[in-house]
């Protein structure tokens, strides 16, 4: 086994091994790692949009548009409460 094989098992064996453990399934885990995200996200925007513009020459204005922005979108309390629902 090459060495990216082997860091890329000891990356996602813990994460499969979470995830069999069902705790994402619950509706409000996912809504709080959905919070918990969006707050990470509007937290470190200034870096988030120079790794955008560095990697990709997007604006501010478009890095919001077509990356942040949605993100957001879909984070918002409205959406979460709209998927609680169904």
């Amino acid at each position: 086994m090459v060495e990216s094989e082997i860091r890329k098992e000891e990356y996602t064996i813990p994460l499969r091994e979470f995830f069999y453990k069902g705790t994402t399934r619950d509706v409000d885990c996912r809504i709080g790692r959905l919070k918990a995200l969006r707050r990470a996200i509007t937290g470190q925007m200034e870096e988030i949009n120079a790794a955008l513009w560095r990697d990709l020459r997007k604006s501010g204005g478009e890095a919001y548009l077509t990356e942040v922005g949605m993100v957001l979108l879909e984070t918002s309390p409205e959406q979460m409460m709209i998927d609680r629902e169904n």
